[in-house]
């Protein structure tokens, strides 16, 4: 078998697998089918299946270079999403892809800037980004740090949210 069958193999599996338990087992009522198709793709990827068949899942899901489209739009002070990522939130996630790619594919990692609109915080956000990239220890300090950690969310506001998502998991299992 060649490389292009096992990869089409892979695929049919993919999505075969969620499409035939959402039909077959009737989840319309508690779980439509995207729902399905997340916790199948987590089952199937490198929860399950890598755990169980490592070596065909290092075989058909090994990238060559990873790709990432870099936005800062999740940045706290983007006047369209306002997510509340800090500048450390970038260089953590930079940080954590870097990690990833020496794993997967040798360190080969490609960013493309593709959104952002806060003029005055984007370049902060970029700013750490490359500083990551390269290893630099020249720094530009986030003038709005502090600020930002006021903002972010309390552990308080954490279980708060955790308990709701509970309930509601709870209330949607129980309608028939």
């Amino acid at each position: 078998m060649n490389l292009t069958e096992i990869y089409l193999i892979a695929l049919t599996i993919i999505f075969a697998v969620p499409w035939l338990v959402w039909r077959v087992f009737k989840t319309d009522y508690w779980a439509p089918l995207v729902v399905v198709q997340i916790v199948g793709g987590i089952l199937l990827g490198p929860g399950v299946l890598g755990a169980v068949f490592p070596e065909y899942y290092a075989f058909v899901f090994k990238p060559d270079v990873i790709i990432v489209a870099c936005g800062f739009d999740a940045g706290a002070f983007d006047p369209l999403a306002r997510m509340l990522c800090t500048a450390e939130t970038f260089r953590a996630m930079t940080s954590r892809m870097l990690e990833t790619a020496q794993k997967l594919c040798g360190g080969k990692l490609v960013l493309v800037h593709e959104g952002g609109y806060s003029e005055a915080y984007v370049p902060f956000c970029g700013h750490v980004v490359v500083q990551e990239l390269a290893g630099s220890d020249r720094s530009a300090p986030d003038p709005m740090a502090a600020i930002l950690a006021q903002r972010q969310p309390s552990a308080r506001f954490d279980q708060f949210v955790s308990e709701l998502i509970s309930e509601m998991a709870e209330s949607v299992m129980a309608v028939p």
